[in-house]
């Protein structure tokens, strides 16, 4: 799946507003680290469910790409189901 994980200027729900560059270092420390950060279920550092492939900043936004490990982890096959009903229909990040 794909999809923008966070959008320049849109205030959202918790009431912050992202800017441009804000991800800026940290891509690039990842980068250099040959990493991306966890696929969490709910933002939960206990529930990794798969795997970032890309993920990079635009004029737009945080574009993400990743993979669900629906044939190992449980919960991975529980957000597929909820994605393709669209009970699920959108990305988050959460931030330091």
């Amino acid at each position: 799946f794909e999809g923008y994980a966070s959008v320049f200027g849109v205030v959202d729900s918790a009431r912050d507003r992202v800017a441009p560059g804000a991800f800026a270092r940290s891509l690039a420390e990842m980068k250099a680290q040959g990493r991306l950060p966890p696929l969490l279920w709910q933002h939960d550092t206990a529930q990794p469910i798969g795997a970032w492939r890309e993920m990079y900043e635009d004029g737009h936004g945080l574009f993400v790409k990743g993979d669900l490990f629906v044939g190992e982890i449980a919960r991975a096959r529980e957000a597929y189901k909820l994605m393709q009903e669209q009970v699920v229909n959108g990305l988050s990040i959460g931030y330091r």
